[in-house]
């Protein structure tokens, strides 16, 4: 006879917070670790103050610092998928 869907569901729902928590303290003991943490958001700059004491930069998208030409120039493409209009 199998479990009604709500047991399952609850099951489900308790496997996914411990999953969870396992990946937190997995990250509680690498953070502090690395010598700099940068982020990309003011919001995770605030959780890495917070798990670890770190003051966390906010650096703009590494991406975005060059233009579609360069980044083209850069990795050698000869055709680019879209085009400059």
């Amino acid at each position: 006879m199998l479990a009604p869907l709500d047991t399952l569901l609850n099951l489900f729902r308790i496997l996914l917070v411990l999953y969870a928590l396992m990946v937190f303290a997995k990250n509680m003991l690498v953070l502090p670790k690395f010598d700099v943490i940068t982020v990309r958001e003011d919001t995770g700059a605030s959780l890495i103050k917070e798990l670890t004491g770190q003051d966390c930069p906010v650096v703009v998208d590494p991406t975005l610092l060059l233009t579609a030409n360069q980044w083209v120039d850069l990795l050698k493409i000869e055709q680019p998928l879209i085009q400059d209009k």
